[in-house]
């Protein structure tokens, strides 16, 4: 398993913890052979926010086979190039849903509510790619069998 929480902070396949506070694209995951040859590429971009001091994580890009799947901080994706395109849909074989969770605090006046997306992407068994937007912020989380992962 591997995943990032915002700020942003990284948990490598190993349980090793490193944070990186700069804007720049990632390759966070990149496996070739996976799905019997049809790849698998994970890519994160990082901005800065709150006057350099920290950066987050503002779009992740999951490539499977020929398919894209693009999640934006703003809660908005692409799938191979067309914008919130309907989901449930399939990326490179594999299905890929979305979930929406609202969470309010507060009544009357004071009552403050937002959204929470989940994007999903089932790779069989307990393996999912896991791309959350919560806050303005984009969360990646990867579980997955260690034969499902073999050569990233």
């Amino acid at each position: 398993m591997t995943f990032s929480v915002p700020d942003p902070h990284f948990i490598t396949w190993y349980g090793s913890h490193f944070r990186y506070h700069g804007a720049c694209d990632l390759v966070f995951l990149h496996n070739p052979v996976f799905g019997e040859g049809i790849g698998l590429d994970l890519h994160i971009r990082t901005e800065l926010m709150m006057e350099t001091a920290y950066s987050f994580v503002s779009n992740a890009a999951l490539k499977i086979g020929d398919d894209v799947l693009e999640v934006m901080a703003s809660g908005q994706h692409f799938l191979n190039g067309v914008h919130d395109a309907e989901l449930p849909a399939h990326l490179g074989g594999y299905e890929a849903t979305k979930t929406v969770d609202e969470k309010c605090v507060g009544s009357g006046e004071r009552k403050r509510c937002w959204y929470s997306m989940l994007f999903d992407v089932f790779l069989g068994q307990a393996d999912h790619i896991l791309i959350k937007v919560s806050s303005r912020m984009v969360h990646v989380n990867v579980q997955g069998s260690p034969k499902n992962f073999e050569g990233s």
